[in-house]
């Protein structure tokens, strides 16, 4: 099997770990790659768990991004801070949306 084959194989978690794996050798620092993680984790928890690549598509991201802009809650999950009302700001959400186009980058 060819390595394009192997890598459609893979679950997307396990493709975010070789991802991140590669941001660490490239000498992200920690925050970048820990951003990285969270902001990607963030997409595939909503994709739920078990997808594989060639369930990552344009549709699927641009599905993520409406989910992402018609929230009208923030730290939903987060074990420090209480549910606070209002939707994420734009700045927040383009941070998604970088990640995604670096993620799919390294997927091409």
């Amino acid at each position: 099997m060819n390595t394009r084959g192997k890598k459609m194989d893979m679950t997307l978690e396990s493709l975010l770990d070789v991802f991140i794996s590669t941001k660490q050798t490239e000498g992200k620092s920690r925050s970048t790659v820990s951003w990285y993680r969270g902001m990607l984790s963030g997409f595939l928890a909503w994709m739920g768990e078990g997808k594989r690549l060639k369930d990552f598509t344009l549709l699927s991201a641009r599905a993520f991004v409406a989910h992402l802009q018609a929230r009208t809650t923030r730290y939903d999950d987060h074990p420090l801070s209480h549910v606070v009302q209002g939707g994420l700001s734009p700045h927040s959400i383009h941070g998604y949306v970088r990640s995604l186009r670096s993620f799919s980058s390294w997927l091409a």
